[in-house]
């Protein structure tokens, strides 16, 4: 029964990939390099090798990071806010990918209906193991925008600090309840998914551990008796994404929900992020969460869709295409919108177009020409600096989620323009006196004007993937780095490790932060072609190392940049900077 539930080691890898690639960028590699060691004749090694590991009851190996959250000012300076997160090593990453296809099949892991976060995939061939994120989110905000008539509010509140307040003897009972109930198809390998997360809760050591996909699922357990009370209380008018809980009610109740939501949560051992807690009717509703970034039907996503579509008709423009943008001051990243356009998933959503409206759609896209995209990126760069203009003039937000939804729609309007702006058009000046929380976004266009990646660094994450992404397009010669060894944080050495692995900095190898006490993921990146495992203690770290012997730099880099199959995605980099009102 468990082979029939485990998908083909194809679909494993491409949601190892996708998982991997978005949170910690050297498992990613580890899974490419997996990927890229194992032959056709094998189409079930990798399901055979989990199986196996799980019924052995082995143990999983992680690695803390800290992930770029946000900044504070202190005292006029900048300090950063990390998100202590635990990466999945390599196989590790491919055994969740297993675990999470079999607790999809599941009845009882169903996703409340209440719930718009971490939905299982529609497809067991989907390409993740959870359904794109923002599709959940976006389906909340409608619904929530469809409920708010008259008089009603959308009552908006957090939970404190929550995937750490929770602990391993909450969730073990609660996750073996759930695998030996009457509905659950996997109570005969139960045993065998509780040593898993086992292990990846003590791995993190307090609470759910922020990182791995496999721990999206433990959060729904434990909210699953708020779910329950606060759907009995409210119906079709609650509204949960991850431990972002909106109820609607009319404006007079306000207090009321607000109190019954607080006592519920911390009756289950929740606190409530009370300094989160604001309330919105629908015309607030749609100009802070629903209103469209610009005024005009166009938006820089729909052109990228449409654009990749064109390039999916028309690939032997692409070259010819990319120099017209870069003379018109744009940094449109034309070869990964054309790797996309060859993503087999995006031509099968072609051919599937059948309604008229899609026809005439897709025929008109096909019958454009570069002169026509050209066009129209300048008239969306127009409407995107217009509207930023008149965004850096409204009045500060004093409100805290007034402000940070203020922050979040000019932060979308500015990673836009990473694509519509060329790298010298980025300076200081009215942006980042009316917005220094963007922070990330200020380094990174300081970043690609100098070409040095120093200001990215303290972004783990987004900001040295946005940088790669966009440096390794319409760079000019090889990136460099100036920071002293001394000068290096943790969160820092992972840029610089990622910014190898993707070959935007070369001869790392003969740095002397190669020799940071902290650093032993450089060393065994930065050297080329190892012979032997330096350290074989069966670690996160040797497990890279043991995938990439007698591997070059370059063909590691070759691996990093480009696509292992047709099923792997491709989203812009830039456009998920501090994308925190998504995702957990």
């Amino acid at each position: 029964m468990i082979n029939e539930k485990i998908p083909l080691d194809q679909v494993l890898l491409t949601r190892a990939l996708n998982a991997t690639k978005t949170t910690y960028f050297p498992s990613y590699v580890g899974v490419r390099l997996i990927a890229s060691q194992l032959g056709d004749e094998n189409g079930a090694y990798l399901e055979r090798m989990i199986v196996r590991r799980l019924r052995a009851l082995d143990s999983w190996r992680y690695r803390p990071f800290k992930l770029y959250k946000g900044s504070i000012n202190r005292q006029g300076e900048p300090e950063h806010i990390y998100r202590d997160c635990w990466a999945p090593s390599p196989s590790t990453s491919i055994g969740e990918a297993v675990i999470l296809a079999l607790l999809a099949s599941d009845p009882a892991f169903a996703v409340p209906d209440r719930v718009f976060s971490y939905r299982w995939p529609k497809s067991i061939s989907a390409g993740g193991s959870y359904e794109y994120f923002a599709e959940g989110y976006m389906r909340r905000n409608k619904q929530i925008a469809a409920a708010l008539g008259e008089g009603m509010v959308a009552i908006v509140m957090d939970i404190k600090s929550f995937y750490p307040s929770v602990s391993a003897e909450v969730i073990e009972p609660k996750l073996k309840a759930r695998l030996t109930s009457k509905n659950s198809i996997l109570s005969g390998f139960a045993d065998e998914i509780l040593n898993f997360f086992r292990g990846l809760m003590n791995a993190g050591g307090a609470g759910i551990p922020i990182g791995p996909e496999s721990a999206h699922v433990l959060g729904h357990l434990v909210l699953e008796p708020v779910d329950n009370e606060l759907t009995e209380l409210f119906g079709i008018k609650y509204f949960r994404y991850v431990d972002d809980i909106v109820v609607i009610a009319n404006e007079a109740d306000r207090k009321y929900v607000e109190k019954k939501v607080e006592s519920t949560l911390r009756k289950y051992g929740f606190e409530p992020n009370t300094d989160k807690t604001t309330a919105l009717d629908a015309q607030s509703w749609d100009r802070h969460i629903s209103r469209p970034d610009i005024a005009s039907n166009d938006s820089f996503r729909a052109f990228a869709r449409d654009l990749t579509t064109y390039l999916a008709f028309h690939p032997d423009r692409s070259r010819e295409l990319k120099v017209a943008f870069s003379a018109a001051g744009m940094s449109i990243p034309i070869t990964r919108l054309l790797a996309t356009s060859r993503y087999s998933r995006f031509r099968y959503f072609l051919r599937h177009r059948k309604s008229n409206d899609n026809l005439s759609k897709t025929l008109s896209i096909w019958l454009s020409n570069n002169a026509s995209f050209i066009e129209r990126a300048i008239q969306l760069k127009a409407d995107y600096e217009a509207t930023l203009a008149k965004l850096i003039q409204e009045p500060y937000q004093d409100e805290p989620s007034l402000r940070r939804w203020q922050v979040q729609r000019v932060r979308r309007l500015v990673n836009a323009l990473f694509y519509l702006r060329d790298f010298g058009s980025w300076q200081s000046g009215a942006l980042a006196d009316s917005f220094p929380e963007l922070i990330e976004q200020h380094a990174l266009a300081e970043a690609l004007g100098s070409g040095r990646v120093d200001p990215v660094l303290p972004f783990y994450g987004r900001g040295a993937a946005a940088f790669a992404e966009l440096w390794a397009e319409y760079g000019h010669g090889t990136a460099t780095f100036d920071r002293a060894e001394s000068a290096l944080t943790s969160a820092e050495l992972e840029s610089v490790v990622s910014l190898q692995l993707s070959g935007i900095l070369t001869d790392v190898g003969s740095w002397p932060v190669a020799q940071h006490p902290q650093a032993r993921l450089m060393r065994i990146v930065s050297r080329d072609q190892p012979e032997r495992r330096s350290d074989p203690d069966l670690s996160f770290e040797d497990e890279l190392e043991s995938l990439r012997l007698r591997m070059s730099n370059d063909h590691l880099a070759q691996l990093a940049r480009s696509r292992y199959s047709l099923t792997e995605s491709t989203a812009l980099d830039a456009l998920a900077l501090s994308s925190s009102e998504y995702r957990s």
